[in-house]
């Protein structure tokens, strides 16, 4: 089975990147698709970090980061993603739960607002934010008539996986390929142990984690 998003998320100008800033080996967590169809009622993410969730799913420490690849134009109307610059450099916020979601302590966020610039992340198909595992980050829902998709995926030292309660799968990153093997080859899944799916409702049961700060 061939796997055009992780054929994608394996081109060395991903990947290059990723092991630069993490300074380590890297293993990918996930390869997510976040697609907002035209007019949604909600689809909005809350005011947060991604290692705010990382952290109640016992990764110890934000030496984690995503990848954000725009598949569509991502502008303010269709919900882009907006970023408070800096505001990695904060450490962990405490999340709480919010609705059906966990997003970060509002009074914290309020403070960041103060300090750190907030940028809107207007994106062309193709182009691609990297952003470090503590950044705040929220976006609208999309209420125009254009689809907002893009790909995400996340990345953590390879001595960096779950501790405890291990749902998420953390698979090593082979050697890279060069852009032309990859066209060539693709990213050819041929065995149970190349991919999981997550459970939806295991999925959504681990994410609240309302006992947790």
């Amino acid at each position: 089975m061939r796997a055009p998003s992780a054929q994608t998320m394996s081109r060395p100008a991903v990947q290059h990147p990723v092991q630069w800033r993490l300074a380590s080996r890297i293993a990918c967590s996930s390869v997510i698709t976040f697609h907002l169809p035209t007019h949604v009622q909600g689809g909005q993410w809350n005011w947060h970090q991604d290692y705010g969730y990382w952290y109640k799913d016992y990764f110890l420490t934000p030496d984690m980061l995503t990848v954000f690849l725009a598949v569509d134009h991502c502008t303010p109307e269709n919900g882009c993603m907006t970023v408070l610059k800096g505001s990695h450099l904060m450490g962990r916020v405490d999340h709480w739960s919010k609705g059906d979601q966990q997003g970060a302590d509002l009074e914290r966020v309020g403070w960041a607002k103060q300090r750190y610039e907030e940028v809107i992340c207007e994106l062309h198909p193709g182009d691609c934010l990297f952003f470090h595992s503590n950044l705040l980050h929220a976006s609208p829902g999309n209420y125009s008539e254009h689809r907002r998709m893009a790909l995400g995926s996340s990345f953590t030292r390879d001595d960096n996986v779950q501790l405890k309660d291990a749902y998420i799968p953390c698979h090593p990153v082979r050697p890279l390929k060069s852009n032309g093997q990859l066209v060539a080859d693709g990213v050819v899944l041929d065995s149970a142990s190349d991919k999981q799916l997550l459970d939806p409702t295991l999925g959504v049961k681990k994410a609240r984690k309302d006992e947790q700060n």
